[in-house]
Order: C-alpha cells, then sequence, then structure tokens
C-alpha cells in the first residue's frame, strides 16, 4: 500500500493487520471471506464479506485506515473478487454466479448468470484475464464474458472441454507461460475425482499443453489455495502444504523403483490371484 507492505488477515471476526508482531483490528464485527487490493488505486482494499461487500483506503499520511464503507446494493456472499485495467470489479457470489460494479460504490450492480449464459450449478465462481478475455470459472468449467454484448459463451480450445468432460473448477491461477488449476469431478457415479492440472501455453498462445502427471504425485483432492513465490509453487489442501520448485525438470514418468514391504488382500470369499491363485482364506488378511 503506497509503497509499504502490509500483512492483512480475513476472518470471521473481521480484517486483521499484522505488524511488528501486533495485530491490530481493521474491520470490526464483519465475516471476512476476501480481499483485494485494487489495482486503481493501490492504497485501496476491496473486501469480499459473506454478506456483502466494501472497500475501505489506507491514509499514508495518518498511517491508519480510513472508515469502511460498504456497498449497501449487495446482500450476497462474495467469495472472489476481480478488477479490470479500467476500474470494472467483478465479484464471485456464493451459488449466484458474477456481480459487476463499475465501481465500489455502484447503487445499480449487473448480475450475470443464466440471462447472458452462465449455468448457475455449484457455489464458486470467479472472473480472471486470459489471453485479454475476461474469463469466468465455475463448477460447470471455464466461459467468455464479452462486455460490449453481456453474453457468456463456453471455451472449448484448452484441450479439454470442462463442461462435457464434467470438470469443475475450484481455482485458477495465471503464471509465466501457462495457468494452474484446481479441478474436480461432477460425475458422482464415477468418483469425486480432483487435482490440480498446469495448462502450457503453446506458440499460437490459443491452445494448451496440459500437464497432469506430477498432480499424481499429492493427493488427489481439490486445491482450496494456489501461490506462486519466485520460483517456487505451492499448493494447500486439505491434506497439506506442498511445494514445488520450478526451476527443477522432474521426469514424472520416469519408473519408480521401490520395495514392497507389507501388501494387504481383500478376498471377500473369492480366490485371490496372488501366488497362481493357491492362496485362499475368506477373510481379510495381512500377506
Amino acid at each position: 500500500v503506497n509503497g509499504e507492505e502490509k500483512l492483512l488477515v480475513a476472518t470471521t471476526g473481521g480484517v486483521f493487520e499484522i505488524r511488528d508482531n501486533k495485530v491490530k483490528k481493521v474491520i470490526d464485527n464483519q465475516i471476512a471471506l476476501q480481499l483485494f487490493q485494487s489495482k486503481i488505486e493501490p492504497n485501496q482494499l476491496f473486501v469480499g464479506l459473506a454478506d456483502g461487500f466494501g472497500h475501505l483506503k489506507y491514509d499514508k499520511k495518518k498511517k491508519s485506515w480510513d472508515k469502511f464503507e460498504r456497498n449497501d446494493s449487495i446482500k450476497n456472499s462474495i467469495k472472489s473478487i476481480y478488477e479490470t485495467e479500467e476500474g470494472t470489479i467483478y465479484l464471485g457470489a456464493w451459488a449466484a454466479g458474477i456481480i459487476k460494479l463499475n465501481n465500489p460504490d455502484d447503487p445499480k450492480p449487473l448480475a450475470i448468470d443464466t440471462v447472458q449464459g452462465l449455468p448457475l450449478d455449484g457455489t464458486e465462481y470467479a472472473v480472471s484475464k486470459i489471453n485479454n478475455n475476461l474469463v469466468i470459472s465455475c463448477q460447470k468449467g471455464l466461459f467468455k464474458y464479452n462486455e460490449q454484448t453481456n453474453k457468456v459463451d463456453t471455451i472449448k480450445n484448452w484441450g479439454i472441454n470442462f463442461t462435457e468432460a464434467g470438470l469443475g473448477i475450484y481455482k485458477i491461477l495465471n503464471v509465466k507461460n501457462g495457468y494452474w488449476l484446481s479441478l474436480y469431478s461432477n460425475d458422482k457415479k464415477k468418483g469425486r475425482w480432483a487435482g490440480v492440472y498446469r495448462f502450457l501455453e503453446t506458440e499460437s498462445k490459443d491452445s494448451f499443453i496440459i500437464d497432469r502427471a506430477f498432480s499424481k504425485t499429492i493427493p488427489q483432492v481439490a486445491a482450496y489455495s494456489l501461490f506462486e513465490d519466485g520460483n517456487f509453487f505451492w499448493i494447500a489442501n486439505d491434506k497439506g502444504v506442498y511445494k514445488f520448485d520450478n526451476t527443477k525438470k522432474v521426469n514424472y514418468k520416469a519408473p519408480y523403483n521401490l520395495n514392497i514391504l507389507k501388501v494387504t488382500t481383500s478376498f471377500n470369499g473369492k480366490d485371490s490371484t496372488l501366488f497362481n491363485g493357491t492362496f485362499y482364506e475368506k477373510r481379510d488378511s495381512i500377506i
């Protein structure tokens, strides 16, 4: 903020600033879900709430935060925030699509939902800038939003048609030469697969090479957070936090040699293929 780095934390009790091992409350009595620093005014902070949206500014002369201002036109739970270079603000509303604001205090927000062609199926919605296009990610896949026509169209040139493949997108992060996506399956019959894929840009920048191999080295669950820190990339899910070094080239398809110390078999009254089918017991057994 104005050349000063600040560590802010959004919590169910408000927004707090951590500085010199001391905690100071910035916003009180609000359930804060998302923080976003304005690109147009870096001293301005946008805050997504469980029941709305608001903003506040940092006064460098006073070295303090101004009063928090809510936009009373918004009552939705806001889970994501994106601001364009022109100052337009897009809010991801829980289970309600996208809300478009011309400015933080816009009294007449525009809802982007089924009227524009965006399916309302799922809870997580977010806007990103990809190849100069505004892209909406959600449970039904990736969609391109046209500001001039106010219409939403399905994106099909990523090597995967997410909608047809039944893949939802929980998080998307733009990094150098590509994107990281936290994905999950919508097909309950085939199992709720989830994981992280990396999409590498080609020379045309209209198509991508999909890197699936590395994601098999971590638990197959959705990533709640994707974060790039210099040469390192962090993935956080409900199984732990994982760190990747982007400077190292790893062949994840190479053979992995290991010693097998224990095998668990479950027979359920049927013969086993172990030991040429001669090992047979009508119970679970550990070898």
